[in-house]
């Protein structure tokens, strides 16, 4: 059930704070309203911070920003006290945006790799694996491919999903939040704000090699039949 609620007006203060307007699922306003927030929630919004590089020093001014007569108290409590804050302030999707804006600019591990939540979301090609998955994987360490049905001399197609392929050539089951995540509906409340850390997206072996499949691009694109060449 959607109500309007919008998050330019603390629900608490009455103050006016600059996360723009948008819908909060009901149940995410009244945790705002009585001050219930998931440990849990808090706990994965610091782990993308810290995965992104992002210092408590890069946000103070945010923290700043939402409300100037607390800011020092919570800025000078750390990371964890300061994205407490930022959720309580502006809602998960307000403080999700926040850090997001405060990501570093120099390339540190997970830079800038907020900016692609729901970028599968209306479907994806080869072309677009690549440039997803690859940047993932660069970023992360974590090498991630596509394995679809089959190929022909113009695409990729059929059933596909992704996996981890490790150093050792083998495939394991993609696990954790990257997937739905990556291809998630931006208004669906149960797509994740943040894909997780990059251990938790290892899953159990497949028991299927790479090399033993029929057809790869030389990035992150595998198909298990070539119909161009008869494999």
């Amino acid at each position: 059930m959607w109500e309007p609620f919008t998050t330019d007006v603390h629900p608490t203060t009455g103050k006016i704070i600059e996360c723009g307007d948008r819908w909060l699922d009901l149940t995410r306003a009244l945790d705002i309203l009585t001050g219930i927030i998931s440990p849990a929630t808090v706990q994965a919004f610091v782990d993308w911070a810290e995965q992104a590089g992002i210092t408590s020093e890069d946000l103070d001014d945010s923290v700043h920003d939402l409300a100037s007569e607390p800011a020092p108290d919570t800025n000078n409590g750390g990371l964890h006290d300061q994205v407490s804050f930022m959720i309580e302030s502006c809602g998960e999707d307000g403080a999700r945006d926040l850090l997001v804006r405060c990501e570093p600019e120099e390339p540190r591990p997970g830079h800038a790799l907020g900016t692609l939540r729901c970028r599968m979301a209306d479907g994806y090609d080869d072309d677009r694996v690549n440039d997803i998955l690859g940047r993932i994987s660069q970023a992360t360490g974590v090498r991630v491919v596509c394995v679809w049905n089959e190929r022909d001399r113009w695409s990729c197609g059929g059933e596909s999903n992704f996996y981890v392929e490790g150093d050792d050539g083998h495939l394991r089951e993609l696990a954790g939040d990257l997937w739905l995540w990556l291809n998630g509906r931006p208004d669906d409340p149960d797509t994740p704000h943040f894909p997780g850390l990059p251990a938790s997206w290892i899953g159990p072996p497949t028991g299927v090699s790479a090399a033993t499949l029929a057809w790869h691009d030389g990035e992150h694109n595998y198909a298990r039949r070539d119909l161009e060449n008869g494999e």
